[in-house]
């Protein structure tokens, strides 16, 4: 594990994750949206992920926010 400066603008690997998965829901990808879900979270609980990801990714959309892509 490595330490950055609190004003450091890397993502770690727990950023990165959520950053996929918000963009897999702004295109409405939701197979892609679940199976990012399932590998970090409880069955259970990854269905209703990928939905709020769905949400949130959408609705910054609309509001003209930009995506970025993680490749």
């Amino acid at each position: 594990m490595m330490r950055h400066a609190a004003d450091c603008a890397c993502l770690g690997a727990d950023e990165a994750w959520f950053a996929r998965l918000i963009g897999h829901g702004a295109e409405a990808a939701r197979e892609e949206a679940m199976m990012l879900a399932m590998a970090f979270l409880r069955a259970e609980a990854a269905g209703e992920a990928a939905h709020l990801a769905e949400a949130l990714g959408l609705g910054l959309r609309r509001a003209g926010i930009s995506q970025r892509r993680l490749h």
